[in-house]
């Protein structure tokens, strides 16, 4: 799945970096080519990516958006 296609909850299988909660994205304030991809790990790590909006990431676990808010809801209120 690209950047572009992600949606705010969507829990993504990173190539060897485990999983990741994708937050949100953004356009680059230094980049314009590139997004700023916020995520968040399932250890409570949130970090920042320059991305191409068109760079596939791999698998994305399916899920309803109900359980896409409940993994946003958990990650803001600072549950793993």
């Amino acid at each position: 799945m690209r950047i572009a296609d992600l949606r705010t909850g969507d829990l993504v299988k990173l190539p060897g970096a485990g999983s990741a909660l994708f937050i949100t994205d953004l356009e680059h304030p230094l980049y314009p080519m590139l997004r700023l991809v916020i995520w968040r790990t399932p250890d409570g790590v949130t970090f920042m990516d320059a991305l191409s909006a068109r760079q596939d990431l791999g698998e994305v676990a399916p899920s309803t958006l109900a359980e896409r808010q409940a993994r946003l809801r958990a990650a803001l209120n600072g549950e793993s």
